[in-house]
């Protein structure tokens, strides 16, 4: 009669068992509750996790989370904007990571303008969630350079309609002083253009970054069409080239103001100034009525102006440009003039 011998088990052999039996268990649990919440087995939530991953990291806004006072989630283009280190993991204190935006937070859903933790101003809109609120956040001023440009640009092309019509006007009086037989007027006519271009052309040819000088011709012609004289001093070299762009914001902004107080004064002036001094200052006097008393401690503040709703961000955008350079902007008064300064250093 053949003997077979009892069958072995390692003495670790019940616990490996219970492990893959909890495991199994475990696994077949969740893909319960991952079908039963989200409606996918447990591959495809994975798959839709990723993507929406992927589609929070690729937007152009920065997007919070926040749960209680506390930031669970945040995008890459939130981590910029808040000048928040690589590799910083939620969930981060609130208080820490955007203090103006705590007591905010507390009121619920809504969209405001706010200044980010580097003072640049930012739109935000808060929605509400469950227990989360999403918290979407917008560069305020590279909307606003945007919505500049494009009003740069509709001004550019009013103007250059309202020159080729001053041109053909001209054309029409030199044609008729011919045909009257006055071409001494008629050449004294055209000589004056001719020097008036040159005199702008010269101007011109100090303000060495072409940004800056088509700003400037934009803003010449716009003068002369509103009866304002806007005379230009000193130079901007162009080893300033670095700052074409703030400078552009800057003094499309200040002169614009400028231009918009003395409209429709008598002798509406507006200086330009640029001069040297421990890196670069910029200067636009205007002699209109000045900044209003009540605006006076919060002109550069998001949002405040006296021109009405929906206006008073072009000096915080500004301000903050200028100062993320290391520099100051502000105004003073002398004598009938209001002035509005930048001030760059060197180091920049």
């Amino acid at each position: 009669m053949e003997r077979t011998a009892p069958l072995f088990l390692p003495s670790w052999w019940p616990a490996l068992a219970m492990v893959l039996g909890t495991s199994l268990w475990a696994l077949q649990r969740l893909r319960g509750e991952v079908r039963r919440c989200l409606g996918l087995d447990l591959d495809s939530a994975r798959r839709t996790l990723d993507i929406l991953g992927a589609a929070l990291e690729a937007l152009d806004e920065g997007v919070l989370v926040l749960e209680g006072e506390a930031v669970v989630r945040f995008n890459a283009r939130a981590l910029q904007l808040l000048n928040l280190p690589e590799g910083a993991l939620p969930p981060l204190p609130l208080a820490r990571v955007w203090p103006g935006l705590k007591e905010i937070a507390r009121k619920g859903r809504g969209e405001m303008d706010l200044s980010l933790p580097n003072r640049k101003p930012a739109r935000v809109r808060i929605l509400e969630a469950g227990r989360y609120q999403v918290v979407v956040v917008q560069d305020l001023g590279r909307l606003l350079r945007l919505a500049e440009s494009l009003t740069q640009s509709r001004r550019h092309l009013d103007l250059l309609r309202a020159q080729a019509h001053e041109f053909r006007n001209l054309l029409h009086v030199i044609g008729g002083l011919l045909e009257l037989g006055k071409s001494e007027e008629a050449l004294r006519l055209v000589r004056g253009e001719v020097a008036a271009e040159n005199h702008l052309e010269n101007l011109l040819s100090r303000l060495e970054l072409p940004m800056v000088a088509a700003l400037v011709l934009g803003k010449l012609r716009r003068a002369h069409e509103l009866g304002v004289r806007l005379e230009v001093e000193g130079s901007l070299p162009a080893n300033y080239a670095p700052l074409s762009e703030v400078l552009t914001l800057v003094l499309g902004q200040l002169l614009e103001n400028a231009l918009e107080a003395v409209q429709g004064l008598p002798e509406a002036h507006v200086l330009l100034a640029f001069r040297e001094m421990n890196g670069l200052w910029v200067e636009v006097r205007d002699n209109g009525p000045g900044v209003p008393q009540f605006l006076e401690n919060s002109l550069f503040s998001l949002g405040v102006s006296a021109k009405g709703s929906h206006r008073g961000y072009g000096l915080a955008l500004a301000r903050s440009q200028v100062e993320a350079y290391g520099g100051r902007l502000g105004y003073y008064k002398e004598g009938g003039f209001t002035v509005f300064y930048a001030h760059i250093p060197r180091a920049s």
